[in-house]
């Protein structure tokens, strides 16, 4: 029995130590997950997709040059040869600078799509990573007082068969047997849930050298002290905002003054077996004085875009209430925090007490044990507790636009 009990408080030292160690780290993996994520992948091939359109509106000015030749039977029968070359550029448009300005625009909408694709990559690693770092330990912690009880129940089992003790003793054993069995049960549907939500990103198992993450790097998150609430730098506002700004410049290419473009022809045709050349050079230059139809679509575009700046006032209204919310919901669940972690060490100093009384036969082993598996359930909770404080943060970080490495 002493055996038994010597086993007990060597585990214990587990209870401090890092039962986790991954070869590949964190950041590392985080990394990768932005190279394979699909949707990340998407929102890249969409912004390299207009950049290629770059070229062409910048340099709209550059000439368009066609050649064209026609073959035709005279009326001899004879094949008549009608080449022509034409080149055409448009020199100038009052509502060009609206269309640059709208491409660009929308190259930094579709850039910072790409960075909000990230972010949310980054979150989602990093709150499953921590999940699966704390329930690692925990899992670990309730492997190991299975083993304990299952040396308890066998030593039970015989003095029951011997008649030493009674069968409520042996129920009570057995009873704890069970609550340990679904402890870790419970335990290994949350890593489950974990790793599975890492591999709907990276289309990957997730490792199985683990991955390691430090655990100064969980309190870090947990007490991080966030300086000022500006939600200016959101990159979901950001987005709003350059919407807008595309709006508005798409309104603005309605209903343009004036377009002037450059014009050469060079035609070359055979009339009477004479080859004859006709050329036109000249600028075409129109001045659009009235027109209803676009008038109206400028009009229309322009209430688009005022409607798009009300979504940015009502965006920006909403994430300060989240700010507003997340803190009031992390002071709460530190609070909670605390409470259960006096709760753990209440118990520790129960266990203490008990590691004396057990030697002179004040409590059973079956006491000890069970008191174990109340801390190891108050562990969990706190490891729950943790994950909420962490996810209140990274949402903290992620309105507020923070870099997550800390």
């Amino acid at each position: 029995m002493k055996k038994i009990i010597n086993a007990i408080y060597i585990i214990s030292a587990l209870f401090t130590s890092s039962a986790f160690s991954g070869e590949l780290s964190y950041q590392k993996f985080i990394d990768a997950a932005h190279q394979s994520a699909l949707s990340i992948i998407i929102k890249e091939t969409e912004f390299e997709a207009e950049a290629q359109r770059s070229n062409a509106i910048q340099y709209y000015y550059v000439p368009k040059i066609i050649i064209n030749s026609e073959k035709v039977l005279s009326g001899s029968k004879e094949k008549e040869l009608k080449p022509n070359v034409g080149v055409n550029a448009n020199i100038y448009n009052s509502a060009q600078k609206y269309k640059i300005s709208e491409h660009d625009n929308n190259l930094l909408y579709l850039r910072n799509a790409v960075d909000i694709e990230k972010r949310d990559v980054t979150v989602i690693m990093m709150k499953n990573l921590i999940g699966i770092r704390l329930f690692s330990k925990l899992h670990s912690r309730i492997l190991e007082l299975e083993k304990a009880e299952k040396l308890m129940t066998e030593d039970i089992k015989m003095q029951n068969d011997s008649g030493l003790i009674g069968d409520s003793i042996l129920k009570q054993s057995q009873l704890l047997s069970k609550k340990i069995g679904n402890e870790i049960e419970n335990v290994n549907q949350q890593l489950d849930i974990f790793e599975t939500n890492i591999k709907s990103v990276t289309l990957k198992p997730f490792p199985v050298e683990g991955v390691d993450l430090p655990y100064s790097l969980i309190d870090k998150l947990i007490y991080i002290k966030l300086n000022g609430w500006d939600v200016g730098r959101n990159l979901d506002l950001i987005g709003l905002k350059l919407q807008a700004a595309m709006l508005r410049d798409n309104a603005d290419q309605q209903n343009s003054l004036v377009n002037v473009d450059f014009v050469f022809e060079n035609k070359i045709h055979n009339r009477n077996s004479i080859s004859m050349k006709d050329k036109y050079v000249g600028l075409n230059m129109s001045l659009n004085l009235f027109d209803l139809n676009k008038i109206s679509d400028k009009k229309s575009r322009i209430k688009t875009y005022e409607a798009a700046r009300l979504k940015i006032d009502a965006k920006q209204a909403e994430l300060i209430n989240d700010i507003n919310k997340l803190n009031y919901e992390y002071n709460s669940s530190i609070n909670e925090l605390k409470g259960l972690t006096e709760q753990m060490e209440l118990t520790k100093g129960i266990l203490n007490d008990f590691d004396n009384e057990y030697r002179i036969g004040k409590v059973s082993f079956y006491e000890i044990l069970n008191t174990k598996y109340d801390l190891v359930n108050i562990e969990r909770k706190i490891s729950n507790v943790k994950l909420k404080v962490i996810d209140n943060r990274l949402n903290v970080m992620k309105v507020l636009n923070l870099s997550f490495n800390i």
